[in-house]
């Protein structure tokens, strides 16, 4: 029988002799180190907060017109609406940095009317979140803005044309996208300058193929809470603004209960190291 004295035990592998408080050690630090990665993750992943928001008309003017959907269900045809891009006073966001005073956003839902006699409150989630952009509908709504973003607010007829545009995106079923032909079409939407806002919404459309996800902007889509028949929409920031993923009071308690647990770590991989050298 072995004999063990009061002493450090030890175990052997591989002709290896490790002390057993250290093994302890190391893997308690492993454990934390592991724990503390998870939370930061679960932290940076729950982060769609509400937002609540009062309509104010569109930013810069719209044109009316009709527009047909034959496909999917509900369908309709030369429904009157109009377009162009609205205009959003915040009356309380997740993130004041981000969501200041006002949000401007595009309709990306044909089959519910825009509610804009009351404060209404959205889920505002990222758009490669769960329920947000399709990755093709991600890459043509990039490919859109770098090719034409910087126009916006020029004039009623181009944020009308862009609108249009993005509902092609989003309801078009055929490969080719033309407002002229397919599962969704719409009338002239008036004209200017001897242009009608569907020719300068197929001009704005033309040669997208497939897209691009986009390297200058970064799109939030706003999903309604309440009341919950209400317009989807679309808005986007230009990249570099800091992210609003970390605003829910929730996820921020995470965030530092994460930081926390690497900064306690870190403190005690120290002391063990400092005590091994004495």
């Amino acid at each position: 029988m072995k004999h063990f004295s009061n002493k450090l035990l030890t175990c052997e592998y591989m002709n290896h002799t490790y002390p057993i408080k250290k093994l302890n050690q190391w893997l308690h630090k492993t454990a934390v180190t592991v724990t503390a990665i998870v939370t930061l993750t679960v932290a940076s992943a729950s982060w769609a907060a509400p937002i609540t928001l009062n309509y104010n008309g569109f930013a810069n003017g719209g044109m009316n017109g009709k527009i047909t959907k034959t496909s999917p269900a509900p369908t309709f045809t030369n429904q009157s609406v109009a377009a162009g891009q609205f205009d959003f006073n915040v009356i309380s966001s997740p993130d004041l940095a981000k969501w200041n005073n006002t949000l401007q956003a595009f309709c990306i839902d044909v089959d519910n009317w825009l509610v804009t006699n009351t404060n209404v409150e959205y889920d505002i989630i990222s758009a490669n979140d769960i329920g947000g952009l399709t990755f093709q509908q991600h890459a043509q709504v990039g490919w859109l803005f770098d090719n034409h973003a910087l126009n916006l607010g020029s004039s009623g007829q181009f944020d009308a044309a862009f609108q249009l545009a993005l509902w092609e995106i989003f309801f078009e079923e055929n490969a080719t996208l033309a407002l002229n032909n397919g599962t969704f079409k719409s009338d002239n939407f008036g004209s200017s300058n001897g242009m009608t806002t569907r020719n300068l919404a197929n001009s704005l459309l033309n040669g997208m193929g497939n897209g691009a996800i986009s390297s200058d902007w970064e799109f939030y889509v706003l999903n309604p809470l309440n009341p919950s028949n209400n317009q989807r929409l679309i808005t986007a920031l230009p990249l570099g603004i800091p992210p609003a993923e970390i605003s829910e009071p929730g996820t921020l308690i995470l965030l530092i209960a994460g930081l926390g647990i690497v900064l306690l770590s870190i403190r005690r991989g120290t002391g063990t190291q400092l005590a091994t050298r004495v």
